[in-house]
């Protein structure tokens, strides 16, 4: 298996803002390495986002487009893209840029087909975290040795001949010596997804970007990938891609959920 991976930019119509990707070609298909970030349609109409439960449960009841990020976190937008319902998916105006288009089931099925149903060569390589923390030390005493300020410097024949009369011949004393409060900064490295077996060796980098339900909730970030085909599965739902330690498999759902989009060229 032979992965190209080429660098590109488009500009999105109406927004004037211009967007760099890469792509990477994975047998006859060209993909998207990176989840779909944008909040306007190709024609730069805008997609409402829904920041709120009950404005995503609102769209997804009218059938009206929107988006969010996991957890209405931007920082999860910046690792993993914006989710988006089934209706943003569809609209005439176009999720994807231009010479893209979300893929149907049969071109994920391509691609699943080509790379293997166990899916490690889809996923991204193991992430990680930085978790820091702080360990409060100190606040105690200790004992501490301290030598005569007289004696200490005497040879042995001096301190035979001569005893000290400040320390009676101890050499020093043992004080408490209080160890002030302090703070230790601590950094651990979390791996994120616990058996996430990604090798990436096809460039496909799929992440574990978990989805939100029609309800507003959301579920499995680090432990499963949902991507949207453009494939309906009767009036009310529409089939997807699910990548997880389980391997990779397909299923349909109500278009009311939140899911990633990976774009295929045209």
């Amino acid at each position: 298996m032979k992965a190209t991976l080429t660098l590109f930019l488009f500009v999105l119509i109406g927004t004037g803002s211009t967007i760099f990707s890469q792509t990477v070609t994975i047998g006859t298909q060209v993909w998207m390495t990176k989840n779909l970030d944008v909040s306007t349609f190709r024609n730069g109409d805008s997609i409402p986002q829904a920041k709120t439960d009950a404005e995503w449960k609102r769209a997804g009841e009218e059938g009206q487009p929107a988006w969010c990020y996991y957890d209405n976190d931007p920082k999860n937008g910046a690792k993993c893209g914006k989710l988006y319902n089934w209706y943003a998916v569809n609209d005439p105006r176009g999720l994807a840029p231009k010479d893209y288009h979300v893929p149907t089931d049969a071109e994920w099925t391509i691609l699943t087909d080509f790379l293997g149903s166990d899916g490690t060569k889809m996923k991204s390589m193991p992430i990680y975290e930085t978790k820091i923390s702080y360990v409060e030390e100190g606040g105690y005493y200790e004992p501490e040795w301290v030598p005569c300020n007289n004696c200490s410097y005497w040879t042995e024949k001096q301190k035979a001949n001569n005893p000290c009369t400040v320390c009676r011949n101890q050499e020093g004393k043992t004080i408490k010596k209080y160890i002030p409060k302090t703070k230790r900064k601590v950094e651990d490295k979390i791996k994120i997804g616990g058996y996430w077996n990604g090798t990436n060796e096809s460039g496909f980098s799929g992440l574990p970007g978990g989805f939100r339900d029609g309800s507003g909730a959301f579920y499995l970030i680090g432990e499963h990938g949902y991507w949207w085909s453009s494939t309906e599965e009767g009036r009310d739902f529409a089939r997807f891609r699910d990548l997880s330690n389980s391997g990779v498999r397909w299923n349909y759902t109500g278009k009311d959920r939140g899911f990633s989009v990976r774009c295929l060229r045209d």
